[in-house]
């Protein structure tokens, strides 16, 4: 057997226990607790389920943790005709665009925030820092699904303080070429920054 077949079988067996040992433990303090013979049996089957559902839920806390606690999802939506291939973020302090996110953060759920996207394709927003290093799932703008992704720093003389940018896997059906923004460079990103923010006035 191989090293990742051997991986999968302890992975396997480790579920396997996780899930077995909390049902006969719930299933023996039910057994212990139930004074009444003629009731022994159910209440020992609920309490070892009850065991079981939460072995359950710490195999797929623990191997399947983007199921359980699933990424923020960010919907970007852009105006018709978009042409650009990256959109942009900038924590800017002085915007009065914010990221409201809705629902809640619990297990198998995410909490959800949308924004409108200028033709610029650089959105100023107050405060990015729920999205700034965090896996972000599902982003799209108009349906389209990201490539890739940037962020860090934002380059001075933008009036920002971080960025987070997302490239398009595709653009209104159709690959348009455009250059990646110079992210390496500070000047020269914080130059394509606001060449797209003047060419949108």
């Amino acid at each position: 057997m191989d090293q990742g077949g051997g991986l999968a079988v302890a992975i396997f067996v480790a579920c396997a226990l996780m899930i077995a040992l909390p049902f006969v433990l719930g299933a023996w303090i039910g057994r212990k607790v139930t004074t009444n013979p003629s009731r022994r049996i159910l209440i020992s089957l609920t309490c070892g389920t009850l065991g079981a559902f939460i072995g359950w839920l710490a195999v797929m806390a623990t191997f399947y943790e983007s199921t359980f606690s699933p990424p923020l999802r960010l919907k970007l939506n852009a105006p018709a005709n978009f042409k650009h291939e990256w959109v942009i973020l900038l924590e800017d302090p002085a915007s009065h665009n914010e990221l409201k996110w809705s629902g809640f953060s619990l297990p198998f759920t995410n909490k959800q925030s949308e924004i409108s996207v200028p033709p610029s394709g650089v959105v100023r927003v107050r405060d990015l820092s729920a999205i700034a290093g965090v896996p972000v799932d599902e982003v799209t703008a108009d349906g389209v699904s990201p490539l890739n992704r940037g962020g860090g720093p934002a380059p001075p003389g933008v009036s920002a303080q971080i960025y987070v940018a997302f490239a398009r896997s595709r653009i209104d059906n159709a690959n348009v070429a455009e250059p990646d923004p110079p992210f390496s460079d500070s000047g020269a990103f914080a130059r394509y920054i606001k060449a797209r923010e003047a060419a949108a006035r």
